[in-house]
């Protein structure tokens, strides 16, 4: 008697284990899912740049006021699509900033030409190969003869 009383004990436990809901989703996952509702779609007409304490462009302006902003190292690559005057299709995540506002660039795209261009995909430089910079030689590394 006691073994069946057991057995039946053991499989209503089981049975509300199986039942109960799934482990949530993965941070990536959730992340991923947050960044998607957050985005927004903004077109209009670039009107001017903007440019990062060392002088390369981090963003544009369009002609409904939004300021547009990326990371430097991908201003070169974006240049070409962002003629002033040119129309542009713009995905990415509103912030606010102290000039009103701004939305940090995940893809643009030049409507005319049809171009387009994942920001994230623009690798970050290699810092040994910047101006003004000497490449780094890691710890115990031998410095050649002169």
């Amino acid at each position: 008697m006691r073994s069946i009383l057991y057995l039946l004990t053991v499989a209503i436990i089981c049975s509300s284990c199986a039942s109960t809901s799934p482990l949530p989703p993965s941070a990536p996952a959730v992340d991923q899912a947050r960044t998607e509702a957050a985005s927004a779609h903004v077109t209009g007409k670039v009107t001017g740049y903007t440019t990062a304490p060392q002088g390369e462009m981090d963003g544009f302006t369009l002609d409904s006021g939004t300021t547009v902003h990326f990371p430097p190292h991908t201003g070169a690559q974006l240049k070409p699509l962002l003629e002033k005057g040119q129309e542009v299709t713009v995905i990415g995540i509103p912030q606010a900033g102290p000039q009103g506002k701004v939305l940090e660039a995940a893809t643009v795209k030049n409507l005319a030409s049809g171009k387009s261009v994942n920001v994230a995909s623009i690798p970050t430089p290699d810092v040994s190969t910047l101006e003004g910079q000497t490449p780094s030689r890691p710890p115990g590394a031998v410095t050649p003869p002169s």
